[in-house]
């Protein structure tokens, strides 16, 4: 429902999760691992929860961000070996 009623809430606080999550995965790729896994679960069933729509315009953004993070460092690391 808040999608709908409080869109730009919803927005910024995915976004300061995600920074939070990014603070993480910087902190994480200071180790030598070879891979991340992100826990989130957004489907059920038949689909996901809040339907593609609202999917891609509040949480995929959020996701790309943190995604491109870990692929980043992790393609600096590659280079640097």
């Amino acid at each position: 429902m808040g999608f709908y009623m409080n869109p730009d809430f919803v927005k910024d606080l995915l976004w300061s999760i995600a920074n939070y999550s990014i603070v993480q995965i910087k902190e994480a790729l200071k180790f030598d691992i070879d891979g991340f896994n992100f826990g989130y679960d957004w489907r059920q069933q038949r689909g996901l929860i809040m339907g593609y729509g609202i999917w891609k315009e509040f949480i995929y953004p959020e996701l790309k961000r943190m995604y491109g993070e870990v692929l980043g460092m992790l393609a600096y690391k590659e280079k640097r070996k």
